[in-house]
């Protein structure tokens, strides 16, 4: 769990990464999917929203860049959920 002060940081960061992946995948099937980690993490469920959005990510085949990822693997260390299996499969994700 994320202290409230904190949480809020990590809320926005990963908004922000949603938003990113959404906009770099125009058209993608993945719009409400990707709008339900956003709900995960509005209810601060740190380790289900970071899940999920990886599962979405290879679900939806969405190409991620490497900034991208390296942006989700550094938030998910902070939050103490960077051990993730999903996480290290998003490497053949990347877009470039």
């Amino acid at each position: 769990m994320v202290a409230a002060g904190a949480a809020d940081s990590w809320q926005a960061t990963f908004a922000s990464l949603v938003r990113e992946v959404a906009a770099s995948n125009p058209g993608s099937a993945a719009g409400g999917a990707l709008r339900s980690t956003l709900g995960m993490a509005q209810n601060a469920e740190e380790e289900l929203a970071v899940d999920d959005l990886c599962h979405v990510i290879e679900y939806f085949n969405l190409s991620i860049s490497r900034i991208q990822y390296e942006k989700l693997t550094e938030l998910a260390g902070r939050l103490g959920v960077a051990d993730i299996p999903q996480l290290i499969d998003l490497e053949s994700s990347l877009g470039d």
